[in-house]
Order: structure tokens, then C-alpha cells, then sequence
């Protein structure tokens, strides 16, 4: 027969690997999510001529959805370029 204190013992182990498991099952969802942001930014705000390079490369490459958050997706800003003007 098992005591209550090794049942109690079990039961909170139990407890807090289903609780990092939920914890880690949430990150990656939110992983996932900043990665077709990423995506979906880079198809819509990228130059014509690079939309197919950032495309497969944040779909097939890890971490390089990192890569473009910190230096391509401030640079383009959200906003297409306005054409230069010429007088």
C-alpha cells in the first residue's frame, strides 16, 4: 500500500510537469505566430525584388524570422516607400 505523502508527492510532481508542458506548448504557439507575422510582413512590405528571398527564408530557416524583425522590418516600417519625385 502506498502512503498518502508518496501519492501527494507524485500527484505534485505530476502537477507541475503538466503545468510546464502547457507553458511550453503556449510559447511555441506564440513562436509560430511571430514567425507568420514575420511572413505576412515581409510578402506585404518588402521590395519586389526580395519578397521571394525573405519568404523562403523565414519559412525554411530557423530564427531568421529574428533576423528580419531586427533589421529589415524597421527599416521598411510597415509603409511602402513613396516613389521619388521628379521636378
Amino acid at each position: 500500500m502506498v502512503d498518502s505523502t508518496a501519492a501527494a508527492t507524485g500527484a505534485g510532481i505530476l502537477g507541475a510537469m503538466w503545468l510546464l508542458w502547457c507553458c511550453l506548448i503556449i510559447f511555441g504557439l506564440l513562436l509560430f505566430a511571430f514567425r507568420i507575422w514575420m511572413l505576412i510582413h515581409a510578402l506585404t512590405n518588402a521590395p519586389e525584388d526580395q519578397k521571394v528571398m525573405w519568404a523562403l527564408l523565414i519559412f525554411f530557416i530557423p530564427f531568421v524570422d529574428w533576423v528580419y524583425f531586427f533589421t529589415k522590418k524597421k527599416e521598411w516600417g510597415g509603409k511602402k516607400a513613396a516613389p521619388a519625385k521628379t521636378e
